[in-house]
């Protein structure tokens, strides 16, 4: 029984850790709290999934300009050009293609920037964690840990008023760290062997 039970719980959490197979992860600096950055467009292929390893401070907490900017100095793949004093993302270009914003009208495609966890907005707005929002800007995001940043090569402007951006958001679901998941198995195991050792005793 109980080599039965521990053998469905291993399945489960070798379920849970599985990454998706739709992309790979690569992580970038070093420290105890993780931000995640996603670089989705078509003609980049899979999408890409960046995690930033940094050391959370609240009373300075880094923006999304403060995520790129480090994956941009370590990553030999990706270039990011950013415009109006580090606010908005221009173009990143991937395996010596580049895709820029377009810069006549009807102003698409462009890069579309989607945000979940810490906050983001003028003035800053706290954002749903595990589920997409529209962002702002790069400097107009604050980091917290376990956020996701995504940037998809897909956004448009509606032709009527009030003009919003018409974007699908990434493809990649913003959920909590695979630890998370280990520590979550692990709790439920031991809840299951407990309830299982009280029922002998009765």
């Amino acid at each position: 029984m109980k080599k039965t039970l521990l053998a469905f719980v291993l399945t489960t959490l070798g379920t849970l850790i599985t990454p998706d197979s739709g992309y790979t992860q690569i992580q970038v600096g070093s420290g105890p709290d993780s931000s995640f950055l996603v670089v989705e467009a078509a003609a980049f292929g899979a999408p890409l999934v960046y995690q930033w390893n940094y050391t959370y401070n609240v009373s300075a907490p880094p923006s999304t300009a403060d995520m790129i900017t480090a994956v941009d100095l370590v990553s030999l793949e990706l270039n990011f050009t950013i415009l109006y004093s580090g606010t908005f993302l221009d173009s990143i270009e991937h395996s010596s293609l580049t895709l820029t914003n377009a810069s006549s009208y009807p102003y698409s495609p462009f890069w579309a920037q989607w945000v979940s966890g810490g906050t983001s907005g003028s003035p800053l707005v706290a954002k749903p964690s595990g589920v997409w929002s529209a962002g702002y800007g790069i400097t107009y995001r604050e980091l917290a840990p376990g956020s996701w940043d995504g940037f998809i090569f897909n956004g448009v402007y509606d032709s009527n008023p009030p003009y919003d951006v018409i974007s699908l958001a990434p493809s990649v679901a913003p959920v909590p760290e695979s630890s998370s998941l280990i520590l979550l198995t692990g709790a439920i195991l031991l809840l299951l062997i407990r309830a299982r050792k009280r029922l002998h005793a009765c």
